[in-house]
């Protein structure tokens, strides 16, 4: 039992890659989906 954290853990070091960057692109895209919404909901465009 004379293993460090940093060894038990690095196994996992992709996949907390993988999480990190899946999850910052999807705030990236919530960014542009509410900057493109909130462009929608104008006077100029009542009908939307």
């Amino acid at each position: 039992m004379d293993t460090s954290f940093a060894e038990l853990v690095e196994d996992w070091h992709d996949f907390d890659v993988l999480v990190g960057t899946a999850a910052a692109t999807l705030v990236g895209l919530m960014f542009v989906a509410a900057s493109i919404g909130a462009s929608v909901f104008t006077e100029k465009d009542p009908a939307a």
